[in-house]
């Protein structure tokens, strides 16, 4: 028995662990960037890595959400997914079978402020590939058959995201950070079931347009090929006088503290998050925030994660995170708690933050251990070609500067003890923060309360049961 008290009494008193020291800089090179344009106008940018035999390319135009009807939210997304269901005569398994047979993939995709039509493949079968991808791209037969099974596919989706907490803290994040505006409406079942064949028909006419577009290419090809090869092939791809307008989403002011609940009755756990909108990558205190949060929740072993998992053993784990896109990048905390220790994580949390801009700011061994791991792990994101081209299409989509890679490790290795904490003191204020919790309220509301924060509870869309303070 004295022994187990010995043993409790070290545990909640949680000593403070020696850091580890940090690894030597490992040395990366980013391969040269080389641009064309074909004979239509697009705007070819390859990146060359010749380690391995393979290549990724992908066609992007930078539009978002913002594009798609009020009554047709996600018309952009299924248009897109309906690309590779059926195209130049051929049905979605004889496509499926060609691009396997070739060792390859071809594919559409969305993101927040992107879309792309995209193929990658083995260098000895780049010809071959890249006719199913010009199928893909400029042949769409969107079958309307193959778009009921879809249509009923995501419908029934949707609806299990409604049962899935972190589907629905994902779903209610977007809303409480951006409210009405295009990023924060949600999709329906009623918007799914408005879209038609040929509203996908009437959407790729208009935007999956060359005058909006750049091709990005990465691997183990040379800038002639890609270009003889694209030349070959979209020569009757041409460009309209449209263009598409750039906008970027602007997020609803975070001025005091909020606790936001869904209630998931039976939960045996909490999805809990932090939400607070913060400075963008063109602010230059954006490598201190993200090194200095790096060490405070963005690795395994950083306070948050050191925390609530090892010295509490709430949770399986917990990070924080930087999300960036067009605009103000959004600064959150991630974890699943146990249910009946919800309202003590929320504590811990806003103790972490309260902490890390006042009486326990990052020290130089942290930044020391933090930095070293972030060089020595950026390299290594660059082995394949779609990593490449991923940051090919982040520096574009954004108008990040050309040598944005090429300066990641000498940006993150200047990032000082001072610099790192100016910029958390700067964008994680405490009493701006907001707490996102989906859980079962008859268990965790009581406890929430006596936090003594607005607790406003909302449904599984994000919408509030009662007025927002």
């Amino acid at each position: 028995m004295i022994l187990l008290l010995a043993l409790l009494a070290t545990s909640q008193a949680a000593p403070e662990r020696a850091m580890p020291a940090p690894l030597a800089a490992g040395e990366f090179v980013m391969p040269a960037e080389h641009t064309a344009t074909l004979s239509n106008g697009v705007e070819v940018r390859l990146v060359e890595n010749h380690e391995v035999p393979l290549w990724s390319l992908r066609v992007v135009v930078r539009a978002g959400p913002e594009i798609d009807p009020a009554d047709e939210i996600g018309l952009r997304s299924v248009t897109l997914s309906m690309l590779d269901q059926g195209a130049g005569g051929l049905d979605a398994a004889k496509l499926a079978a060609s691009t396997k047979r070739l060792g390859g993939s071809v594919g559409a995709g969305a993101s927040r402020d992107t879309f792309w039509v995209g193929a990658s493949g083995p260098t000895d079968t780049f010809g071959a590939l890249l006719d199913v991808w010009a199928s893909v791209l400029l042949h769409p037969d969107f079958p309307a058959d193959r778009w009921t099974i879809q249509q009923r596919q995501l419908i029934e989706n949707l609806a299990a995201a409604r049962q899935d907490p972190d589907a629905i803290a994902g779903r209610v994040q977007r809303h409480l950070v951006y409210g009405a505006s295009y990023v924060g409406r949600l999709e329906s079942e009623a918007a799914y079931a408005a879209i038609t064949a040929q509203d996908q028909r009437d959407w790729y006419s208009r935007y999956l347009d060359p005058k909006n577009a750049v091709i990005l290419v990465g691997g183990d090809l040379s800038l002639d090929a890609v270009v003889d090869a694209l030349n070959a092939r979209l020569g009757g791809w041409t460009r309209s006088e449209s263009s598409l307008a750039e906008t970027t989403p602007t997020p609803l002011p975070f001025d005091h503290e909020v606790i936001y609940v869904v209630d998931k009755p039976g939960a045996a756990q909490s999805v809990v998050r932090t939400l607070l909108p913060v400075g963008d990558r063109s602010d230059e205190s954006w490598w201190g925030l993200y090194l200095g949060n790096t060490a405070f929740g963005g690795a395994f072993t950083a306070r948050v994660n050191m925390n609530l998992r090892e010295d509490k053993g709430w949770t399986y784990g917990a990070r924080c995170g930087v999300d960036d896109g067009a605009g103000p990048s959004l600064w959150n905390c991630s974890t699943n708690i146990q249910t009946d220790k919800t309202a003590p994580a929320v504590s811990e949390l806003r103790r972490e933050i309260a902490d890390v801009v006042d009486s326990r700011p990052i020290t130089d061994k942290e930044i020391a251990f933090f930095g070293s791991y972030r060089v020595n792990a950026f390299s290594g994101q660059y082995e394949t070609p779609s990593a490449l081209l991923g940051q090919l299409q982040d520096i574009w989509t954004y108008h990040l500067p050309a040598d944005w890679v090429a300066q990641y490790i000498p940006r993150v290795s200047a990032v000082t003890p001072d610099s790192a904490n100016s910029a958390l003191r700067r964008w994680l204020q405490p009493s701006h923060v907001s707490y996102l919790i989906v859980g079962d309220v008859a268990r965790i509301g009581p406890d929430l309360a006596k936090l003594g924060l607005p607790v406003v509870q909302l449904d599984v869309d994000g919408n509030p049961l009662e007025p927002k303070p």
